[in-house]
């Protein structure tokens, strides 16, 4: 092979075929087999010392100061192992149908508390943290509302219609991360719908606050508490959590009310509470290669 041709770089839109590609062949394999090559991806992340693993590293010391040095090492190693098998489980979901990935959920806790917020006419607001395979729940979700959420379009755009389409058969409407965003989630909730939130993504300074989580003060987004405060919405907590040996994923949803109370910090330290209480179930598969703690109290040491 010619080797300035090689060395020509993939355009965006081949990228976008090549990605889709290989989502595509991976949906035609068993979940085991899936979850098997993404251990292999996260053991690459590790022995490569990616920026992706001293990240992990950094924030697991951070949260995880108790635990002994080989301890916090071996969650860290875990944690870039559950999250290859997230990132091949996420491309497989895109692909499979809503009726496929639910016989991979084997048991849903507390989905009678969501079906019935989902009918009060103060609307949902259902924080949905950076923990497991979240892709898995849409036929869960689905089964009793339509539901609103905010995004930010993907670095390699051609994919981004791609996705839209995706998540849009899944009885979701897709907002962009901006005023205009908000204004929909508003609407919705007023008129007692649901939206979806990301609640542990760090903001932007003039959009968050700083709270505690997992004893640090965190930047955390201010928007459930505003959403929460001017709707008197209902709010619930999900997310899946993934079985061993490729057995399929459970689903927990879990109240989440204390968020919404008039003082920010107070909600803001409740949400979070939420989201770590849920995370110390699974910790290795949280996303902790997520530079969480990234902008920093004024005066404050960064952390990477």
């Amino acid at each position: 092979m010619d080797t300035a041709v090689a060395a020509i770089p993939l355009n965006e839109k081949g990228k976008a075929l090549l990605i889709r590609a290989i989502y595509r062949l991976l949906a035609c394999l068993p979940l085991q087999a899936i979850q098997w090559l993404g251990s292999g991806l996260g053991q690459l992340f590790w022995v490569s010392r990616s920026r992706m693993a001293s990240t992990t590293v950094a924030n697991i010391r951070l949260c995880f100061p108790g635990l002994p040095e080989s301890g916090q090492m071996a969650l860290a190693r875990e944690s870039l192992v559950e999250t290859g098998k997230t990132i091949l489980e996420t491309g497989a979901c895109w692909n499979w149908s809503l009726d496929q990935c639910r016989t991979l959920i084997r048991h849903v806790e507390g989905e009678a508390l969501f079906a019935e917020r989902c009918r009060d006419p103060r609307g949902l607001i259902l924080l949905m943290p950076h923990l497991s395979t979240w892709e898995i729940l849409h036929p869960v979700l689905t089964a009793h509302t339509r539901f609103t959420a905010m995004y930010k379009p993907p670095k390699i755009r051609p994919l981004d219609s791609w996705m839209q389409a995706v998540r849009n058969r899944a009885s979701a409407t897709m907002v962009p991360a901006n005023r205009r965003g908000v204004t929909e989630l508003m609407k919705t909730l007023k008129a007692g719908g649901c939206v979806v939130v990301l609640p542990d993504q760090e903001p932007e300074r003039e959009s968050g606050a700083f709270a505690p989580f997992f004893g640090v003060e965190t930047l955390t987004i201010t928007l459930v508490h505003g959403l929460a405060t001017k709707t008197g919405a209902q709010l619930l907590l999900v997310n899946a959590k993934r079985l061993p040996a490729g057995a399929g994923f459970d689903v927990a949803f879990r109240d989440a009310n204390s968020v919404n109370t008039p003082d920010q910090r107070e909600s803001l330290a409740a949400m979070n509470a939420i989201i770590e209480e849920a995370v110390r179930e699974i910790p290795a598969q949280y996303q902790w290669e997520y530079k969480r703690f990234k902008r920093r109290p004024e005066g404050k040491a960064d952390f990477y």
